[in-house]
């Protein structure tokens, strides 16, 4: 009798869209990413910013938090097989996609730092090479004008000051490229760690109700042989 309980169906109904939770956006913009737009074209598909696996997560956990219990199996619920198995297959579909966007953000991130160290490097070449033609002007001018021998000394404050704008500018380029690179870095950092929580308290949840729908069968198989016996 139990067993025949346990393998009938119940009308499920369909689960609302509108109960799922949204998964939190992140701050950067994909748009601004050359190597995700590439992607678009070969999917087919535009990629959202790290929601798909949180949307599959929670329509798992709201397929079992609306699942339906046996009546002498509380601890057991009765979901859709197909369903869930396609759920779990979306879900190995997606983690790759999901590592995939973190990578190219953080090649993003590396192509924006080489390219800033790059300018700041280009820019403190440029003011040396003008700082030294200064000077040999100067050179010149000062031995044609034996009497203004400050000339050098004002050439060379000068190409100082141009050299020290130089290292400034370059300085900014390398901060920001920095900073950008630790603000990216560190939002993969905390959607990563939040998608991981979610995955482990899924997992969690699974086993806990493993465990209970198994102490109660015990209990139930238990009862019936007490029974018998009396």
């Amino acid at each position: 009798m139990m067993n025949e309980q346990t393998q009938e169906r119940d009308d499920d109904e369909p689960i609302d869209d509108s109960t799922r939770a949204s998964a939190p956006r992140s701050a950067v913009d994909m748009k601004d990413l050359p190597d995700l737009q590439e992607d678009r074209n070969e999917s087919g598909n535009p990629r959202s910013e790290f929601t798909t696996v949180y949307d599959i997560i929670d329509r798992i956990q709201a397929m079992l938090d609306e699942a339906k219990a046996p009546i002498f199996s509380p601890g057991l619920v009765k979901v859709d097989r197909d369903e869930l198995t396609d759920d779990l297959n979306e879900l190995k579909k997606m983690l790759p996609v999901q590592l995939e966007r973190a990578s190219a953000l953080m090649r993003e991130a590396e192509r924006r730092l080489n390219t800033a160290q790059t300018q700041a490097n280009a820019t403190m070449s440029d003011a040396q090479s003008r700082a030294a033609d200064i000077v040999k002007e100067a050179g010149e001018q000062a031995r044609f004008l034996a009497g203004q021998e400050n000339v050098v000394a004002i050439a060379r404050q000068k190409a100082q000051t141009i050299i020290d704008t130089a290292q400034a500018q370059a300085d900014r380029l390398v901060q920001g490229a920095d900073g950008y690179a630790a603000q990216v870095m560190g939002e993969l950092d905390t959607q990563l760690g939040k998608m991981s929580q979610d995955v482990r308290a899924g997992l969690e949840v699974l086993q806990q109700r493993e465990q209970e729908a198994a102490r109660s069968m015990n209990a139930s198989v238990s009862d019936q042989g007490k029974e018998t016996q009396g």
